[in-house]
């Protein structure tokens, strides 16, 4: 059965502009059998760790031959290069601004290329939309079966930035606020945390498939949960005692 072509989005542009739409109308001009999913449109504006965060958190729930297009640039018009990569999780596009660090760092790159063909390219390339004119036409070629070698050449050192902090001694944990939603939900970098009698256990929220990392911190009368927060974040926290210890 032929699999139908499915495109995902992924950007800082809102919705109260033609910008989105714009980008969509590129993709079904070149691909009109794909379907075309958003994941969100209201990432902070050039907030490039928290588009890698939606996208990771995202990406994993949809069929492997989907293409993921991201659209969070702040280098626009700059020499920074704009990327596709495969994997077996699918095909992701965007800038090379460490947007994809997540996904590299849990998924193995089977291709990686730099966007420079100009058949896979409108015709005329703005210096502030490469959105509509370069990462749209790209993504769309792709959900119609060009192979990604075609679109350029092999790019050999991305942009990619570390994985959270993550910091485990004896004495505690130390993590980092990763995304805090519209619901007031607070995602950490430690992941799960379950309490059992005098130890805490957690599952890390970044670790490849098929690790069993964890880990346990022991009852203690010294905060054992220190999270720190972006920068510009409106969020506050506080440390997290253990019931029965001293403050």
């Amino acid at each position: 059965m032929r699999q139908i072509p499915l495109v995902t989005l992924t950007t800082d542009f809102g919705t109260a502009d033609g910008y989105v739409g714009t980008m969509k109308g590129v993709i079904l001009s070149i691909a009109p059998d794909a379907q075309l999913v958003d994941i969100s449109h209201e990432i902070a504006p050039q907030n490039v760790r928290q588009a890698a965060y939606v996208l990771y958190t995202a990406y994993p729930f949809f069929p492997p031959h989907t293409v993921h297009l991201v659209v969070v640039d702040p280098g626009v018009g700059s020499a920074r290069r704009p990327i596709a990569l495969r994997t077996p999780a699918g095909y992701f596009v965007g800038p090379d601004n460490g947007v994809f660090s997540y996904v590299m760092a849990r998924e193995p790159v089977e291709a990686l290329v730099e966007l420079r063909d100009p058949r896979y390219r409108l015709p005329q390339v703005s210096h502030t939309f490469h959105g509509r004119d370069v990462f749209a036409p790209a993504a769309a070629h792709l959900a119609a079966g060009v192979p990604i070698t075609a679109l350029g050449p092999p790019v050999l050192d991305p942009v990619t930035f570390p994985p959270p902090c993550l910091e485990i001694t004896p004495e505690g944990i130390t993590g980092e606020v990763l995304h805090a939603d519209r619901f007031g939900n607070v995602i950490t970098s430690i992941g799960r945390l379950v309490w059992s009698e005098d130890e805490l256990s957690f599952e890390p929220a970044f670790r490849k498939p098929g690790s069993n990392e964890s880990s346990s911190a022991l009852h203690t009368s010294r905060p054992i949960l220190v999270m720190t927060l972006p920068k510009r974040s409106a969020c506050s926290t506080s440390p997290v005692i253990p019931s029965g210890a001293s403050s």
